[in-house]
């Protein structure tokens, strides 16, 4: 029995020395762990998350009570108990107080020119630039370029802020009556910008954006409404060439 434990430890000894990277690959596996974003739900759609809150910015979930990673300071020069770097009321992960840090800084937002409908007037849903590295202002404890909440992908110039909530952070606005017909988490205003947002980025539509106005299941832009739209078209252009 003595034998036999003294050569299991001169097996373990003799494997340390062969494979001494093993306990560093061993962590490094457990660090490459995917990372599960806590989730955006707004049952009642008032445009504020269900599952994760923090409105004063103390670094704590509002929902759970819970601390959550980050990598903000508290600080509170006014003695108002708000955080006055970090704040998020609605809970998708983008600091509200984007435009007033940036505003300290002697940064302020750029806004093209974009007239979809040609009456002259600047479009309300434009999206603002900055000419600073926005990557700052969105919840990414681990560094993946992805939103800890939400999930969404975000890029220097593009929080994608006002794709979820009651709050356009880039705009720095809070939209009193919120509405979200289809129960995307986003203000259904928002959806032009949006569209616009993906194509920029390389994609045709956002993979998320869902309306089903007849609740059959199916978007509406396919499927039986589709169909009897072409159809009616179809049978106009019969009659108009009798």
């Amino acid at each position: 029995m003595k034998n036999g434990k003294i050569l299991y430890n001169l097996i373990f000894f003799l494997a340390l020395l062969l494979f001494p990277g093993q306990p560093a690959r061993s962590q490094s596996n457990a660090d490459s762990i995917k990372f599960r974003a806590i989730g955006y739900v707004d049952a009642n759609r008032d445009g504020m998350n269900d599952l994760f809150r923090d409105a004063n910015g103390d670094g704590k979930n509002d929902v759970t009570n819970d601390p959550y990673p980050h990598s903000f300071k508290f600080e509170d020069k006014n003695k108002d108990g708000l955080n006055d770097l970090w704040l998020d009321k609605d809970g998708d992960g983008v600091n509200d107080l984007i435009v007033a840090r940036l505003k300290q800084k002697g940064i302020r937002p750029k806004i093209s020119w974009i007239d979809k409908d040609g009456d002259g007037i600047l479009d309300a849903d434009v999206q603002p630039r900055f000419e600073a590295d926005l990557t700052q202002f969105v919840l990414d404890s681990n560094q993946d370029g992805k939103n800890d909440v939400t999930g969404l992908k975000f890029k220097r110039d593009n929080c994608l802020g006002y794709r979820y909530g009651c709050i356009d952070e880039e705009m720095n606005k809070q939209i009193k009556k919120f509405i979200d017909k289809n129960g995307d988490g986003m203000y259904d205003h928002f959806a032009s910008r949006l569209m616009r947002d993906m194509g920029q980025q390389g994609g045709k539509r956002p993979h998320d954006y869902f309306i089903d106005r007849d609740g059959d299941g199916i978007a509406d832009d396919r499927g039986f409404g589709t169909m009897r739209k072409d159809r009616a078209r179809h049978q106009r252009g019969k009659k108009g060439k009798q």
